[in-house]
């Protein structure tokens, strides 16, 4: 995916006030930007906008920012984006994936290890403990951990990040890690990795594509990726749409996918879709009412916003967390059942009979960030896995 690097213009600020909003730092640098007028997903230039915004999270540049929704296969990117050469400015040393574990409280860090135990353990049922396990964006480190505490060995846990001082110090720990983009790292050979992860990692790159193709490379037969990203369908997407979403992380997300998408990126990548679940959103919730609170131009309240933020805010990271869980818990039966109702009546009437993968994949509803498990296309155990859940159902009616 290639641009034209250029200083923030006329187009690139269309639709912006010449004043930044209520509470943003009047010294924030205006950053160079490249030009991505085609979709990064499927290469399409039709596309309409979709929402605008600034860096609310961290303030490290003045530059308003537009997102645009492709016309063809629907994800959403960002153009202009930040040049590459202003990576060092929208990521500094501060930034918490750098240093989360000392960023958050006891409480909130023991919850986080609870919500990540139910997440690796809803994949690992389906992959088993891999023999070696790459993390991509692995920042300080707590999911290598992780799998060194379940028994992979430590020359065989891999990790990529782009934090010079993370990766010497997890270097020092043992573990093979490396400051590389997923692009450009050729230390870890082809059919080598029997489970990697990305998360909130894929929205971040340049070039999503490139990125998974290689990522493919690497796995071994059998081997699966399993991807997590903001859910463009989610409840709290739909509420802050048109500017406040903490999920695009302006201007740091740079491409962002709903279900339908993220399936068409993995697919055409040479990957199998196993299975797609929605974790809880309570980062992006809190940002989002964090963001509109405090920057919005009719009544900006930052005493409101603190209420978002933590270690103040953990009561509402508790309450928007136990919304999610609720929902997903007392929705996803109900709407699985009215699901197959409908799959069932619709067959009735069509010409072919309802293909199983696609069964698999709908019948689950929007939540928070997408959570997505792919594998390499030479698995046969990919369809008896699709079987073994399809069986559980009751069987569609097709038309003889």
């Amino acid at each position: 995916m290639s641009g034209v690097v250029t200083k923030r213009g006329a187009e690139a600020n269309a639709g912006f006030a010449d004043a930044l909003p209520p509470g943003f730092s009047a010294h924030a640098p205006e950053i160079s930007i490249e030009h991505i007028p085609c979709c990064p997903v499927c290469g399409s230039a039709i596309r309409a906008h979709f929402a605008s915004g600034y860096d609310y999270e961290l303030q490290t540049c003045r530059n308003g920012w537009n997102f645009w929704q492709c016309g063809r296969c629907r994800a959403v990117w960002l153009d202009p984006r930040p040049a590459a050469a202003e990576l060092s400015v929208i990521y500094p040393r501060s930034y918490y994936a750098y240093n989360r574990s000392e960023k958050v409280t006891p409480i909130v860090g023991k919850a986080k290890a609870a919500l990540d135990r139910i997440k690796f353990n809803s994949f690992l049922r389906r992959t088993g403990i891999p023999g070696s396990f790459l993390d991509i964006g692995c920042g300080d480190g707590r999911y290598l951990d992780l799998f060194e505490r379940r028994g992979v060995p430590k020359d065989r846990i891999y990790g990529l990040d782009l934090s010079d001082e993370q990766v010497q110090r997890l270097c020092r720990r043992g573990y093979r890690a490396y400051r590389r983009q997923v692009e450009d790292c050729s230390e870890i050979p082809a059919g080598s990795i029997d489970l990697a992860i990305m998360f909130h990692v894929i929205e971040h790159v340049a070039d999503p594509v490139r990125v998974v193709r290689r990522i493919a490379e690497w796995l071994s037969p059998g081997g699966a990726l399993v991807i997590e990203t903001p859910n463009l369908d989610s409840w709290d997407a739909r509420l802050f749409k048109k500017q406040w979403w903490g999920g695009y992380h302006i201007p740091r997300h740079w491409t962002l996918f709903d279900a339908g998408t993220l399936r068409r990126l993995l697919e055409q990548s040479g990957l199998t879709v196993r299975y797609c679940a929605y974790q809880t959103g309570h980062g992006s919730w809190m940002n989002s009412f964090h963001h509109a609170a405090k920057y919005n131009s009719r009544l900006p309240s930052p005493s409101l916003a603190s209420w978002f933020e933590l270690p103040k805010g953990l009561p509402m990271l508790v309450a928007f967390t136990a919304l999610d869980i609720v929902r997903k818990r007392w929705e996803c039966p109900r709407r699985r059942f009215s699901w197959w109702v409908r799959s069932a009546m619709g067959a009735l009437a069509a010409p072919e009979p309802i293909s199983l993968p696609s069964m698999l994949w709908r019948y689950d509803i929007p939540f928070g960030p997408l959570h997505a498990l792919s594998a390499s296309r030479d698995i046969s155990a990919t369809l008896k896995l699709l079987c073994r859940v399809q069986s559980k159902g009751p069987r569609p009616v097709t038309r003889r």
